[in-house]
Parts: C-alpha cells; structure tokens; sequence
C-alpha cells in the first residue's frame, strides 16, 4: 500500500547537501579502500595471493591513491611471477602525491604508519632488473 501526500514538494537538494554527500561518499569509499588494503595484505602474509590480489585490486578501485595497496599489489604481481605488471603498478604508485589531500584528514582515515612495510629502494632494484623501461 502506498500513500501519497497532496501538495508534497519533492526535496531539491540545496548545495550544502550535496557538499556533505560528497564527503560522506569519499569517506566511504576510502574507508572501504582501506579495508580492502588491509585484508589484502593480510592475504599476502599468509601466501593466498590470489585472494591478495583480489583485494588490493578492489581496494585501488575504491581508494585509487591508496599508497599502501598499490605497492602490496605490485608485491603480489611480482610473487605471482607477473614482473612487468608489478613494476608498471609500482611506479603509477610512486607517481601519487599523498600527503597534500591527507593532511587534513581525521587519523581512522589515514593510512596506517605501521605494519608489513616494503622497501622502496629494493622493489626499484627489482625494477632495474627487469631491463629496459616499461614502454615495450
């Protein structure tokens, strides 16, 4: 059964809503990349590199400059012997600028200090040997 009131104006959304939902959803799907970061690297630790890689792919659907899961999946590309992969995610990940729109984030959006951390320096010598650039 539906009602239906006489008179009712459908609500336009004035701009400060649609400010605020525009926040709420950047909120949700960094959290949500984050998450999914998270779950990944869990799966990576314990060597379901399949369920790794699902995961951190997702993640960098959701949070596209998530440094963390762009390194971790070109860690787990490179596990799964899909080296140019790996490297071409690797440096798309380096060419993020992370720290101008995270400044002012609350810390539960933040990505995390801590935890299974990669070298820079070593996954670069991975990339030095693979030869030529990746433009092939």
């Amino acid at each position: 059964m539906h009602f239906k009131r006489r008179g009712f104006q459908p609500q336009i959304p004035s701009v400060d809503m649609v400010g605020k939902q525009g926040t709420d959803l950047y909120i949700l799907q960094r959290l949500k990349g984050l998450s999914l970061a998270g779950r990944g690297i869990s799966f990576s630790q314990t060597d379901q590199l399949r369920e790794a890689l699902r995961d951190l792919q997702l993640s960098l659907q959701a949070f596209p400059d998530c440094v963390g899961a762009g390194l971790w999946c070109g860690e787990v590309l490179w596990r799964l012997g899909r080296r140019r992969e790996a490297a071409a995610c690797w440096e798309k990940t380096w060419s993020f600028t992370t720290q101008s729109s995270a400044e002012n984030l609350s810390l539960y959006l933040k990505e995390p200090q801590s935890g299974p951390l990669l070298d820079s320096t070593e996954l670069r010598h991975r990339i030095q040997g693979l030869g030529p650039t990746l433009s092939a």
